[in-house]
């Protein structure tokens, strides 16, 4: 059996990010995981490598599209060729639409479309000639409709699953898998659960554990039934 394949995950922290690197770590995959800060990678890495598995941490910023490259450079340079990247990266400014300023726009923009944008060029880049290999990323119900005070992110998070859409359309029929996961309710990270213990004890958030396993399960998918639109929430949660 072809051992498997380099994951590599552009926001990565103790809730989701990590529950991602922890499943796909479980399933023999070497992970590189990227953040702003190496504090939860470092001890995620070590913990995975203390199991008997594979695992780089890196401190970068991820709107330098160089930095981003670097972290493909290094982890395949260790663990060969990337099979699945997954972009991860969260923020917000929420404000009236009447107290947002141009360079509030354009820094939300930044930090959650053109991180975005440099995970999924730098993967493709890679992918395409290999003609395999997977691309996920992850939204909000932000991807998907505009709410008050949340201009912003709302323009920032179309803008990432607009290009999913687009990168799908062309790059399916090439080999590569592209999806983009809507979580449309609380995540069930750490601190949100100390936040809401009766939530939570009601299965009211989404567990990060699950979530990880339906990133892993849309990986295992045959290329006869790809999902593009991955679209998640709590049993309790409108839609």
């Amino acid at each position: 059996m072809a051992d498997p394949k380099l994951v590599i995950i552009i926001g990565v922290g103790s809730g989701l990010g990590g529950a991602i690197s922890r499943r796909f770590a479980a399933a023999g995959h070497p992970v590189a995981m990227a953040a702003r800060s190496s504090i939860d990678t470092d001890k995620i890495a070590a913990d995975i490598q203390a199991s008997g598995g594979r695992a780089l941490a890196f401190a970068i910023d991820a709107e330098d599209g160089t930095a981003v490259a670097s972290v493909f450079d290094r982890a395949e340079t260790k663990y060969g060729s990337v099979g699945v990247a997954i972009f991860n990266v969260s923020g917000r400014v929420q404000k009236s639409f009447l107290d947002i300023s141009a360079a509030e726009m354009e820094q939300t923009w930044r930090s959650g479309f053109l991180t975005a944008f440099h995970t999924g060029s730098e993967a493709a880049r890679r992918m395409v000639p290999r003609g395999e290999g997977k691309i996920f990323f992850t939204g909000a119900p932000a991807s998907r409709r505009g709410m008050p005070n949340n201009a912003p992110y709302a323009a920032a998070k179309f803008g990432v699953r607009a290009m999913a859409q687009s990168m799908a359309r062309e790059f399916s029929p090439q080999g590569i898998h592209v999806a983009h996961f809507t979580l449309g309710g609380g995540v069930g990270n750490e601190n949100r659960t100390k936040r809401d213990p009766e939530l939570a004890s009601r299965d009211g958030l989404m567990s990060i554990e699950a979530l990880a396993e339906t990133y892993y399960q849309t990986y295992l998918q045959p290329r006869s039934c790809w999902a593009f639109d991955v679209e998640m929430r709590p049993w309790n949660r409108a839609f």
